[in-house]
C-alpha cells in the first residue's frame, strides 16, 4: 500500500512545479526568437564601475555592452537562468517519480494493515489505513462556496446541498460507489481560489483528483468561460483524464448516470 499522505503531498508539488516549468519554457522560447546568443560577462573597473560584455558563440568575438544596452545582458542572463531552472526542474520530476515508485513498493502502511484484526484494534497507528484516512479526509471541514437561495437547490444521499440535477447524478454515484469527495472544496491555481464542483480522493492510488460538471455547452459565453477554465487548469498542471475528469451537456443531450459510472471506471476504480 502507498504512502498516500506524502504521494499526494509530492502530486501537489509535482503539479506547481510543472506550472512553472510551463511558464519557463515559454519565456525561454520567446527570448531565443530574438536571436541573441552568447556568454556573458561581468567586468569591474579599478574605479568601481562594472558593465557587461557578451562573447559570441559563433566567432567567439567579444563586444562590450552599453549601457543603452543592458536588455540584451537582461536576456542573456534570463536564458541563462531559465535553461538551468528547465534542466533541473526535470531532473527533479524524475526523482519524485523515481521515489514515488519505491514508496509504492515498500509503504508504511504495511506496517499496520499487516497485522491482525486482534490487534489492530489495540494499535494507535502512526500512518492510518486508507479507510480511516479517506474517512477523515472526506469529512474534515473546509470553506464551502456558499449557495444563493434564488436557485434551485438538490439534496444528496449524503445529505449536502448541491446546484444541479447533474451534479447530483455525479455526487450521488460517487456515493454509492464509496468514493470520497468534496463538493466545491476550495484550489488555489493561477494565483486565485476557485472551487471545482468536486474533490475527489483516489483510495487505490491515495492522489487528489478533481470533477467538473459543464452543464450548458450551447450557451457560448458559458462556453468561453469553460474553455478558459480548462486552460487554467492545464496551466497549474491538471490534465484531463489524469488529474482531473469533465462531463458535460446541453439543451439536447443531458448527463446520465450511465456517463458517470462510465468516467468512474475509466478514471477512478
Amino acid at each position: 500500500m502507498r504512502d498516500f499522505e506524502l504521494l499526494r503531498f509530492h502530486d501537489e508539488y509535482r503539479n506547481q512545479l510543472s506550472s512553472k516549468i510551463k511558464q519557463v519554457r515559454k519565456r525561454l522560447e520567446k527570448n531565443e526568437k530574438r536571436s541573441i546568443s552568447g556568454i556573458l560577462k561581468y567586468h569591474r573597473s579599478k574605479s568601481g564601475k562594472f558593465y557587461y560584455s557578451l562573447i559570441s558563440s559563433e566567432d567567439n568575438t567579444e563586444t562590450y555592452l552599453k549601457k543603452e544596452n543592458r536588455n540584451i545582458a537582461v536576456i542573456v542572463a534570463q536564458m541563462e537562468y531559465d535553461r538551468k531552472f528547465l534542466e533541473t526542474a526535470n531532473e527533479m520530476l524524475k526523482m519524485l517519480d523515481s521515489f514515488d515508485k519505491h514508496v509504492e513498493e515498500c509503504g508504511i502502511e504495511d506496517v499496520f494493515t499487516k497485522l491482525s484484526e486482534s490487534k489492530k484494534q489495540l494499535v494507535s497507528p502512526i500512518q492510518p489505513d486508507m479507510e480511516r484516512f479517506a474517512a477523515e479526509w472526506e469529512y474534515s471541514e473546509y470553506d464551502k462556496k456558499p449557495i444563493s437561495e434564488d436557485i434551485p437547490r438538490y439534496k444528496t444521499q449524503k445529505n449536502e446541498i448541491v446546484r444541479s440535477k447533474s451534479e447530483l447524478i455525479i455526487a450521488n454515484t460517487l456515493y454509492e460507489k464509496g468514493i470520497p469527495y468534496k463538493y466545491e472544496c476550495p484550489l488555489e491555481i493561477c494565483g486565485r481560489i476557485i472551487h471545482p464542483d468536486f474533490t475527489i480522493l483516489n483510495k487505490n492510488t491515495g492522489k487528489i483528483m478533481y470533477w467538473e460538471h459543464l452543464g450548458m455547452m450551447d450557451d457560448t459565453p458559458y462556453r468561453n468561460e469553460a474553455l478558459k477554465r480548462i486552460s487554467n487548469y492545464e496551466s497549474a498542471g491538471i490534465f484531463s483524464g489524469v488529474e482531473i475528469i469533465y462531463t458535460m451537456e446541453n439543451y439536447t443531450k443531458p448527463l446520465t448516470t450511465t456517463e458517470v459510472e462510465a468516467k468512474i471506471r475509466k478514471y477512478i476504480m
